[in-house]
């Protein structure tokens, strides 16, 4: 069972979505195990609206007569689940469930057929239930290609409409894995304004699925230890810990290519702002229906992936989403994806208790009841765009910047933080712009340190030139405030230009070691 809540009323009865995921229903004492009372009280308090329950077609499905529903026994265990859910206040999405079926068996018309058959049985047995609170949500990631899933689920859209034309139906907008990517390219249905069109983030799936064996991309599986954002230094950690030498290799052929160093909070705003443009666009709604991060255990019940990096993630997601009025479902309950953690030994289906992760509730916007504060001031955005926040004393100053960089990252200096980066080319020209975010008065100071030496910086126009004998110089700006460095900006504008030694100079890395911008007073 997986059970979701969300943010916003979508339509009707849909108020929070977030998910559990569990496995699908097909063993009464499984499922008791799944969701208990006390997991359903959890929920409630927390703030969870709306659960999402799957099933397996292949456990109702009878190919010779696609109208009869099979296996009397388990669809009575699955009704009497979907009126437990309703029965506590619960809207409810019915998700027809499995990957490899949707993805082996609709290939043929007969089969399609078929499959709208048995789509139009099941909402006959389930349009009773009140459309306001009951949901069909059509195939779960169904592994067709988008160009042949948008006329295999329209058909299967006219099997469920043919019985419960009232009920909302939740579509997905791409064909394989319901990817992000996908949407904005789907054109809605014309004839059915009751969808609301859904996609899955799980990106990067590098940090989403680490330590993750089952996943059919191994490398990605074989992760640990990897950070949010991803960073150079985090995959160089990898290269360097690893034993496993395809994920070596893998690695360093995402350093030198650049691949996954642009994935941060920033590209993944992006990314929504154009969902939501479509979503405006075509006048319909939208809804990340699964998002999620794996929790997996060393032997020494050590997290794979670090803990406040998972949570940052989480955080992304969520107000991002939310940023752009998009609904949201968290994947999942328990299990490797949970939003409550798994104890220690105990398998899918253990009775033993969860252990609620307030931490990761609480950056989600949960109610907890408990007063957490999780400090992410010095997580940073590597960010496309080169715009990054910079976090020192009050975060006085936010920092922005454009050119052929490699990589840069904020680390800790003795008075302060600095910016360190290289520059893989033989010539670039790299712009920084500081502002006072606060309107503050503070003191700043800009070390500014060139190596090689053929480096000009300007400051404010001010030109500064190391020369072979010196590579430093230093600039003070005190009481640095709106007007006061800039006539019309509280801005200071670096410009820095460097150049190679000479045409061959390819494999030579040219750096500026560091920048340092300490408040000194205020």
């Amino acid at each position: 069972m997986h059970l979701f809540s969300g943010k916003e009323y979508l339509v009707k009865a849909i108020d929070e979505i977030n998910n559990k995921k569990s496995s699908n229903l097909s063993v009464e004492e499984k499922i008791n195990l799944i969701v208990t009372d006390h997991d359903l009280k959890l929920l409630k308090e927390w703030g969870f609206k709306h659960l999402r329950v799957p099933f397996d077609p292949e456990t109702f499905f009878n190919a010779d007569h696609p109208e009869i529903l099979s296996n009397d026994h388990y669809w009575n265990i699955f009704e009497k689940q979907i009126e437990r859910l309703l029965s506590c206040g619960f809207a409810v999405s019915v998700d027809m469930h499995n990957h490899s079926w949707t993805k082996s068996y609709l290939v043929s018309p007969e089969n399609i057929k078929k499959a709208a058959i048995f789509w139009q049985a099941l909402a006959k047995r389930l349009k009773k239930y009140n459309p306001d609170f009951l949901f069909f949500e059509i195939a779960n990631e169904p592994g067709i290609e988008i160009h042949k899933w948008r006329q295999i689920q329209w058909e299967l859209i006219k099997g469920i409409r043919a019985a419960a034309p009232q009920h909302t139906l939740i579509a997905s907008g791409g064909g394989e894995f319901a990817g992000y990517e996908d949407l904005p390219l789907f054109v809605p249905y014309e004839n059915e304004k009751n969808i609301i069109y859904v996609f899955h983030y799980y990106v990067p799936n590098i940090f989403c699925h680490q330590g993750a064996k089952w996943y059919s991309w191994k490398i990605a599986g074989a992760i640990q230890g990897l950070d949010w954002p991803v960073t150079k230094e985090s995959l160089l950690k990898i290269i360097n810990t690893t034993a496993d030498p395809e994920l070596k290799k893998s690695a360093g052929q995402w350093i030198d290519s650049g691949r996954f160093l642009d994935e941060n909070e920033k590209t993944m705003l992006e990314r929504f702002e154009e969902i939501s443009r479509w979503s405006k666009k075509y006048d319909t709604l939208v809804l990340c229906n699964e998002f999620g991060c794996t929790q997996y255990f060393d032997e020494s019940g050590n997290s794979l992936v670090p803990a406040r990096a998972r949570l940052y993630w989480y955080k992304n997601v969520v107000e991002n989403l939310e940023k752009c009025n998009i609904a949201w479902t968290a994947w999942a309950y328990s299990s490797p994806f949970g939003i409550v953690n798994n104890v220690k030994g105990a398998g899918l289906y253990s009775p033993k208790p969860v252990v609620a992760n307030y931490e990761l509730l609480t950056v989600m916007g949960m109610n907890t009841g408990k007063d957490i504060k999780i400090d992410f001031s010095d997580f940073y955005s590597s960010v496309t765009n080169r715009e990054y926040c910079m976090q020192a004393e009050n975060t006085v100053l936010s920092i922005e910047g454009k050119g052929s960089i490699q990589e840069m990252k904020f680390a800790e200096a003795k008075n302060g933080k600095y910016i360190k980066f290289d520059s893989p080319g033989k010539s670039n020209t790299i712009i920084f712009t500081l502002k006072n975010i606060d309107n503050g008065l503070y003191d700043v100071v800009i070390r500014y340190n060139a190596a090689p030496y053929r480096g000009i910086c300007e400051i404010n126009c001010n030109k500064i030139i190391t020369t072979f004998d010196q590579y430093s110089s230093e600039i003070i700006y005190k009481n640095f405030r709106i007007g006061n460095v800039s006539a019309d900006k509280n801005e200071i504008i670096i410009k820095c230009m460097i150049s190679g030694r000479n045409a061959s100079a390819n494999a030579w890395h040219l750096a500026f070691d560091e920048f340092t911008l300490v408040p000194l007073s205020k």
